[in-house]
């Protein structure tokens, strides 16, 4: 039977990855000072999106439903699923 691996040690740092890849530490500490700006990039802006698309979800959905002309006269269908017993 297989068994499971065990690290005992600390992980890798993307330092000694480059150090076993024999990238020079200069090069390496600007390509990890690169990709950290751009991770931090993509993060905030996904933030600032989620944030966004949230307020505007909030507020349009709570206007719709107390002034709308037409608030109480649409009606909905809801679909029941059936699930099979098992057994």
């Amino acid at each position: 039977m297989p068994q499971a691996i065990k690290v005992t040690s600390r992980f890798a740092t993307p330092y000694d990855t480059a150090r076993v890849l024999g990238v020079p530490k200069k090069r390496a500490e600007e390509l990890i000072r690169r990709v950290r700006q751009i991770t931090d990039r993509m993060l905030h802006k996904d933030s600032v999106t989620i944030k966004i698309k949230a307020k505007a979800k909030s507020t349009g959905s709570l206007s719709k439903k107390n002034g709308g002309s037409n608030a109480g006269t649409k009606a909905h269908k809801t679909k029941a699923k059936s699930f099979k017993a098992r057994g």
